[in-house]
């Protein structure tokens, strides 16, 4: 008896634990089937969520569609171009045909106009003669004037210098108002003085005469001066 019940009670315990297992292998199924249901709705959100952005995104980064332009340079045929370059070269053929024709025209002119060698020499007659160019006759006392040359007689001191040389522009209106000055040294006090004079004069009257002019014209401290000592 003790055999049997102890059979009995291993067969409940290995039914027991069948019952058991089926139990646990439906849990785990169904476990698992939630499992898939929760991937596949997960997956398909996914889905519906990135299509959404995909669409949104092609909406904002697309670009609009761009509007025929008109176009800035109208396009040619190109015949009519083929044309306006033989047109153009038509016309270059023209200048330079017509270029050479007046440089050919040109060397004939050149050709055709006498040289001076080859012109002819017309003979002038014997009555006549060439105009000789006169040459103004100038005295002997105007063509040997040297300042420096000083000569006996009276004279008007006009200025005097020791160390600087006289003043270009003074000279050269005693020049202009037609008189001739003349350089005189001398000593005075052991100091070589340069005296500008103008004359000479032949007599003292003479002198004295013009005098009054010169005082006007050149220097109102002009005096009488005689020269003795020249040449």
């Amino acid at each position: 008896m003790e055999s049997e019940n102890k059979k009995n009670s291993l067969e409940d315990i290995l039914i027991d634990n069948s019952d058991s297992q089926k139990q646990l292998k439906k849990i785990l199924m169904i476990v698992a089937l939630v499992i898939v249901i929760l991937i596949v709705v997960i997956a398909l959100t996914k889905m519906v969520i990135g299509g959404s952005d995909e669409t949104q995104m092609a909406s904002t980064t697309l670009p609009a569609p761009a509007q025929p332009r008109e176009p800035l340079f109208e396009e040619l045929p190109i015949e009519s171009v083929s044309d306006a370059d033989d047109e153009l070269t038509r016309i270059i053929n023209q200048l330079r045909d017509s270029e050479l024709r007046q440089q050919e025209i040109q060397k004939q002119q050149l050709a055709q106009t006498p040289s001076p060698q080859t012109q002819p020499v017309e003979k002038i007659p014997q009555t006549i003669t060439k105009p000789q160019t006169q040459v103004p006759s100038v005295a002997k006392d105007e063509q040997k004037y040297d300042p420096y040359r000083v000569k006996n007689g009276w004279y008007v001191q006009v200025s005097s210098f020791s160390k600087f040389t006289p003043n270009q522009v003074f000279l050269k209106n005693i020049l202009d108002k037609g008189y001739k000055y003349y350089f005189y040294k001398t000593d005075i006090d052991n100091t070589q003085v340069t005296k500008v004079l103008i004359g000479p004069y032949a007599t003292k009257d003479e002198a004295i005469a013009h005098r009054a002019r010169i005082k006007e014209e050149i220097n109102d401290d002009a005096f009488l001066f005689r020269v003795t000592d020249g040449i």
